[in-house]
């Protein structure tokens, strides 16, 4: 592990005066890119992938320069898999990704998207563990989200009235079609249906 003084050495060496430079090149190339062309070890990156990301927005930049990618991303695999991706799972980054999630979960509804798209799964969820349960998933827990919650609660209810209709609808047209058959249904007798003949 990296101490200060060797933080400091390499954020001054490769960063200090190039930090929108490196923001376009990471947005553009990623960050294996840039390790790879200036010889970084990945202690070395972090240092620099920190520096930027504290001081200069560099997570902010990058999901606002392709907001739909993000976006999409979000709604298909969840919040977990869009911290991997940018590689801000640990608490340390935690208050620089809460403005991202704001961006991505909120304003750009990606969140109400991904609830739709996963309804089943977050019902079960709900139904099974309760709501405190699913606000920590969804990491909506704070009390500014509560808005937010009440929306993704009447998805789920939305979801749960969808269900019961479509069961009540399903069994309400097997009675109407079983009573239709029954009354459309000529009664005859089953030596006449099969062609029996009685007399031998």
């Amino acid at each position: 592990m990296l101490s200060r003084i060797d933080k400091n050495l390499i954020i001054e060496r490769y960063a200090k005066g190039k930090e929108e430079a490196l923001t376009e090149r990471y947005i553009l190339e990623g960050p294996v890119q840039i390790k790879g062309d200036l010889g970084l070890t990945d202690e070395q990156w972090e240092a620099i992938f920190e520096y930027l990301v504290f001081g200069f927005d560099l997570l902010g930049k990058t999901v606002k320069a392709s907001p739909e990618f993000f976006t999409e991303t979000y709604v298909k695999y969840g919040i977990l898999h869009l911290r991997e991706v940018l590689e801000v799972g640990d608490k340390k980054f935690n208050e620089a990704w809460e403005k991202l999630f704001d961006f991505v979960a909120v304003e750009n509804k990606a969140l109400l998207y991904h609830v739709i798209e996963h309804r089943e799964e977050y019902y079960q969820v709900l139904m099974a563990k309760g709501p405190d349960y699913l606000k920590k998933i969804l990491q909506i827990s704070a009390e500014k989200y509560e808005d937010l919650w009440l929306k993704v609660l009447d998805l789920m209810l939305s979801n749960f009235c969808a269900q019961k209709f479509t069961e009540m609808d399903f069994d309400h047209g097997i009675r109407v079609f079983t009573d239709m058959m029954n009354r459309a249904r000529v009664h005859r007798p089953l030596v006449k249906n099969f062609g029996i003949n009685v007399a031998n």
